[in-house]
């Protein structure tokens, strides 16, 4: 199944980073800076490279379900940041994605399911 899980993989990853280019400029439009370097994004960073390892699909998708789990809950506490701020743009686009990641983890899990 390796072309089909390569292919899924690449759009997760496009995914992420039109994500992180898109939350990268609404940060710029309400003041302040983002993180522009990847060594910026290693100091902060919570979700663990993935090893060189020759492993299964199911085992890779179950790593990046973990990683789809932690980005949805770190958004959901955005989103209540943002409100409680009423920052409307920050918690809107929080609302994006909440439904693409949640939409990601149901996908994940069909295909991991025994």
């Amino acid at each position: 199944d390796f072309f089909q899980v390569h292919a899924k993989l690449e759009d997760i990853y496009n995914g992420i980073n039109g994500a992180i280019d898109e939350l990268a400029e609404n940060i710029l439009m309400i003041g302040y800076k983002p993180l522009a370097s990847l060594k910026d994004f290693l100091e902060v960073a919570d979700i663990e490279e993935a090893k060189m390892e020759n492993i299964k699909s199911k085992h890779i998708f179950k790593e990046v379900l973990k990683d789809f789990d932690k980005l949805l809950k770190d958004v959901l506490e955005i989103k209540k940041l943002a409100d409680e701020q009423e920052s409307y743009l920050i918690s809107a686009l929080m609302d994006d994605y909440v439904k693409e990641f949640s939409k990601n983890i149901w996908m994940i899990n069909q295909v991991i399911e025994d």
